[in-house]
């Protein structure tokens, strides 16, 4: 019959012998240059506008969209939908704003360097606050060539808040809404 003898290390026995295993290795099998790093791929961007288009009964109805988020918890930040009014010529703008911001202020757009417009802020519900206005074609026009919107706002202490919006992708995104 055999029998088994359950050795159990004592706390000073186990960095004793890590010790011991460590002072072993002779240096020159130890690795001293560090692997080298591949370098990053530079991609593309990708483009910020997506679209989403439903059909509401009266036709296909198409926007826009582009919507920022913090990284750590997913909160939406900001949301702007952009739709072509009818003439085709020029569009809307909506802005789809967080609570707890100080909103008598209102919302400060400006594309590029092109001068800022500011926005009041129409309503508030449950899922946010609401600011929009039209969006004449020299706006449009801009917004296609540009390449930031910069959305400001201001936090309770008054202190503003400012979004850059990547305009990349906004021109093939906006051609979709005019097909």
């Amino acid at each position: 019959m055999n029998s088994f003898r359950l050795f159990t290390a004592s706390p000073m026995v186990l960095p004793l012998a890590a010790a011991l295993l460590v002072a072993s290795v002779p240096p020159s099998s130890a690795q001293t240059t560090q692997p080298k790093k591949a370098a990053p791929e530079k991609k593309k961007p990708q483009p910020a506008w997506t679209v989403h288009c439903a059909n509401p009964g009266n036709g296909l109805k198409c926007k826009a969209m582009q919507t920022l988020t913090l990284r750590k918890t997913g909160q939406q930040l900001l949301q702007v939908v952009i739709s072509r009014n009818p003439d085709g010529k020029s569009g809307v703008i909506q802005l789809n704003l967080p609570h707890g911001m100080y909103f008598p202020a209102g919302v400060t757009l400006q594309i590029d360097k092109e001068k800022p417009t500011v926005l009041a802020v129409q309503t508030c519900d449950a899922r946010g606050c609401y600011a929009g206005t039209a969006l004449p074609p020299a706006d449009l026009s801009a917004m296609q060539k540009g390449a930031t919107l910069a959305v400001t706002f201001q936090n309770l202490q008054k202190k503003p808040i400012k979004l850059g919006v990547s305009l990349n992708g906004f021109t093939a995104a906006y051609a979709k809404l005019t097909q």
